[in-house]
């Protein structure tokens, strides 16, 4: 957590294509310094990467805050991340 890393061009690359295949547009490039699941797989050697939401502003709503509730959740935003995490394990394999 204490140095940003980049996570594997094939899982990114992989990870936009299943965005395309599954209709729902992704922003690309954004970096944060907070540690997210993905790091522990990346920091044992494995292909991978993380798709997340954010807000207008680029960043994660609500992320680990007291307002990180269900009732803040955008089902629209979880409903294409399903769509595309789908469409990346579909290609995978």
């Amino acid at each position: 957590m204490l140095r940003m890393r980049d996570y594997t061009e094939t899982s990114r690359e992989a990870l936009a294509r299943a965005g395309e295949a599954a209709g729902v547009p992704l922003t690309r490039g954004l970096r944060t310094v907070a540690a997210t699941d993905a790091l522990i797989a990346l920091r044992a050697g494995y292909a991978t990467c993380t798709l997340g939401g954010v807000d207008e502003t680029k960043f994660p709503s609500n992320y680990h805050w007291p307002s990180d509730t269900p009732d803040n959740l955008s089902w629209e935003s979880v409903e294409g991340a399903l769509r595309v995490c789908d469409a990346y394990a579909r290609a995978a394999g």
